[in-house]
């Protein structure tokens, strides 16, 4: 079964219920939902998606982008969990994040700090897995990775943000905006991905999948998230990392919301690193992704 993202009312979602998840991986699988506590009082999500029929295959791990929602993983996550264990991991600006206060951290740093603590709790060792991140979510396990602790068997990084090119103007409304502000600014950040970063003729559900996703972020992580994270960059990091992990950069050469030149950027950096060119963000969101990570297990 394949879902196709389109515009959906986001009114009543229950985003911690088992019904929820069901249908975004294959119906043999033994789905598990937990919060993972870490040292700030923050608990995050993870849905631990268990294939019973095999449970010696390399397990996998997917993190997200950016207040991404996992209707945007479905193929991947539908294919993917008939051959192996997921567990898809939910990072503190997402909606499913209970946070203690207004005061924690939300920068990539301390998603990197949230990784590093959970790595210790998941139902199998993270060095004998594959973890899968897309753009923020990528940006974290390049700061993960280049502090050189528990790296993965594999890393498959899809456009990562080694740093963040955003208009000025745009950012400084956003960061310095009243919280009252932000829903509205959503409309508008709306309007730039529509005109400006996505071929509505050629790849109408990538709007959409963003669409959704911002309609359903919270005002004050949105505001807090990009204070923290769009000053962030990587480079120095991982110019003195040496990375154990197998690292294999995805990008996509269609795709305008992430720079498919600073993919190769840190290609060049990370010694021993691969790159694979997929054909558009939504080839690396579908079944064609889960395919090619298949072919990585054993």
């Amino acid at each position: 079964m394949t879902i196709e993202v389109q515009k959906e009312d986001q009114d009543e979602k229950d985003y911690t219920s088992v019904e929820y998840w069901k249908p975004h991986f294959d119906d043999e699988c033994q789905l598990d939902l937990r919060y993972y506590t870490v040292d700030d009082g923050t608990k995050l999500l993870g849905v631990y998606a268990k294939n019973l029929q095999h449970p010696d295959t390399t397990p996998v791990i997917i993190v997200p982008g950016w207040f991404s929602m996992v209707f945007g993983w479905s193929e991947v996550t539908q294919e993917l969990s008939k051959h192996t264990s997921i567990l898809y991991l939910e990072t503190r600006e997402k909606v499913s994040s209970i946070l203690p206060n207004h005061k924690v951290e939300m920068s990539v740093q301390r998603m990197a700090d949230d990784f590093t603590q959970i790595s210790h709790l998941i139902p199998f060792k993270i060095k004998d897995s594959i973890v899968i991140s897309s753009s923020m979510g990528g940006t974290m396990m390049l700061e993960y990775l280049g502090r050189m602790v528990r790296p993965p068997k594999i890393s498959v990084m899809i456009g990562p943000n080694p740093e963040f090119d955003i208009p000025k103007k745009l950012t400084k409304l956003l960061l310095f905006s009243p919280l009252f502000i932000v829903e509205p600014f959503k409309a508008i950040i709306k309007f730039y991905i529509r005109r400006f970063k996505v071929d509505m003729k050629k790849e109408p559900q990538q709007y959409y999948k963003y669409a959704n996703v911002l309609d359903a972020a919270e005002p004050w992580k949105i505001r807090q998230s990009a204070r923290e994270c769009l000053w962030y960059e990587a480079w120095e990091l991982l110019e003195d990392a040496d990375i154990e992990s197998r690292v294999i950069l995805v990008g996509a050469s269609a795709d305008k919301m992430h720079d498919e030149d600073q993919t190769m950027k840190v290609h060049d950096v990370i010694e021993g690193s691969e790159f694979v060119d997929f054909p558009s963000n939504k080839a690396t969101h579908s079944r064609e992704m889960a395919e090619y990570i298949v072919d990585l297990l054993e």
